[in-house]
C-alpha cells in the first residue's frame, strides 16, 4: 500500500492502492486504487454523506478487470445518484464521489468525460483510443499522476456528413470531419503528349475515390496546357473531363471544356477554370458546371475567351470520378507537342 499527496485541480490528502482485499471501508483515503492480485469483485463502503465535511473520494480500477469483476461503491447510509449503489464497470475505469451533505454524487472533472476519465495504467500519451485519459506511470505504486492529451480513435461507421468531402471518403470506415479545401496540384508539368491523332489525357490527373461526391460538393478546377511544338497549319483539340475511364482512344465521361480544332503554334496557352456542383449523388447521380477557358496565341498575344454550361447531366458518385485533362492532334506528325502544366481542384 502506498499514498502520495497530489496537487492538481483539487487537493488529494492520501492515495491509497489496494492489492488484496475484496472489501473496503473508506475511512481517510481520497484516492482508492483497486488494484487486486488475483481477480474478484469489489465492494466499497463510503461513509454516511454528511458526516465527511464534504469531502471527494476518487475510486479507480487500477487492475484493468472491472467490466469481468465490478467494483460495487455503497455508502454507509444514504444514496449514491439517488440509487442504493454505484457500479464501476469499465476496465481501468474510475469515478469520483463527493459527499454533498445529503447524499454521495458522482462528478468529474471540467471538460472530461466518464469513459475518458477511466483509462489509468499501461496508457501511453499519444495511442490511447480516447484522450484526456488520467495517466498513471509505473507498473507498482504510482510514481506520477500526469494529465494528457490522447489522439482520438478510428471509429467504425460510414455516415458522412452532407455535401462535403469527409474522413471517410473512399475507404469503408472513419470518424467523417469535414476537410473541405485543396485536394490536389500537380507539382510539376506533365508528360509531353506527342504526335498522336488519338485523344490521350496528360499524366497529370486526379481521381476522386469511389463515394467522395455527395450532394451539394463544389469543386473548382484550374487547368492550363501549352503547346511545345507545332508542325505547319496542324491542329489540336483539349478537353477538361471528369472522366471513367482515361486509356488513350477510350476516354469515358462528362467533358466540361472541349475546345475547337484550331491551327497550333508553340507557347500557345490553352487555360480554364471549371466550377462543378454535385446535386444528387449514387449510381445515377447529378451534376450541373460553369466553365470558362482562354485560348493565349503566343504569336499575338490575343487572347479568346470562352464560357461553357454544362446542363444536369449523370454521375456515378459510387465509382472513381478522375479530372483529367485530354489532347488530340490532327495529325501523328511528331512536330506536334503539348504539356500540362498547372492542373488543380478543390473541393469545397
Amino acid at each position: 500500500m502506498s499514498s502520495r499527496h497530489i496537487r492538481g485541480p483539487w487537493v488529494f490528502d492520501s492515495v491509497t492502492e489496494y492489492t488484496g482485499a475484496s472489501t473496503i471501508v473508506i475511512v481517510n483515503e481520497s484516492i482508492l486504487l483497486v488494484n487486486k492480485a488475483s481477480g474478484a469483485a469489489t465492494a466499497v463502503t463510503l461513509p454516511a454523506p454528511g458526516t465527511t465535511n464534504k469531502r471527494m473520494v476518487w475510486i479507480i480500477d487500477k487492475k484493468g478487470d472491472a467490466s469481468s469483476h465490478n467494483i460495487t461503491v455503497t455508502p454507509a447510509s444514504g444514496t449514491i445518484n439517488g440509487q442504493a449503489t454505484h457500479v464501476i464497470s469499465e476496465d481501468y475505469g474510475g469515478m469520483l464521489y463527493l459527499d454533498n451533505g445529503t447524499e454521495w454524487e458522482t462528478v468529474l472533472p471540467p471538460g472530461v468525460s466518464a469513459t475518458e476519465l477511466g483509462y489509468l495504467n499501461g496508457v501511453t500519451a499519444g495511442t490511447r483510443s480516447l484522450s484526456k485519459a488520467i495517466v498513471v506511470d509505473g507498473a507498482g505504486a504510482i510514481d506520477a499522476l500526469t494529465v494528457t492529451t490522447l489522439t482520438a480513435p478510428t471509429i467504425a461507421g460510414t455516415t458522412a456528413h452532407t455535401g462535403r468531402l469527409t474522413t471517410t471518403d473512399g475507404v469503408a470506415g472513419g470518424t467523417t470531419k469535414t476537410i473541405g479545401g485543396l485536394a490536389y496540384a500537380a507539382t510539376a508539368d506533365s508528360t509531353p503528349v506527342t504526335s498522336t491523332a488519338t485523344e490521350t489525357a496528360f499524366d497529370t490527373m486526379y481521381a476522386i475515390p469511389a463515394n467522395t461526391l455527395k450532394a451539394g460538393t463544389l469543386m473548382k478546377i484550374r487547368w492550363a496546357v501549352m503547346v511545345t511544338a507545332a508542325n505547319g497549319t496542324d491542329t489540336g483539340t483539349f478537353k477538361l473531363y471528369l472522366a471513367t475511364n482515361t486509356t488513350a482512344g477510350s476516354l469515358a465521361g462528362t467533358a466540361f471544356v472541349t475546345t475547337a480544332a484550331t491551327d497550333m503554334t508553340a507557347n500557345d496557352i490553352i487555360s480554364g477554370e471549371t466550377v462543378v456542383q454535385i446535386r444528387t449523388a449514387g449510381t445515377s447521380g447529378t451534376l450541373v458546371a460553369s466553365s470558362n477557358f482562354v485560348k493565349t496565341e503566343a504569336a499575338s498575344n490575343t487572347a479568346t475567351n470562352v464560357a461553357v454550361v454544362t446542363n444536369s447531366t449523370t454521375v456515378n458518385t459510387q465509382a472513381v470520378q478522375t479530372v483529367a485533362v485530354t489532347c488530340t492532334f490532327n495529325s501523328t506528325n511528331a512536330g506536334n507537342s503539348a504539356k500540362a502544366m498547372i492542373l488543380a481542384v478543390e473541393v469545397i
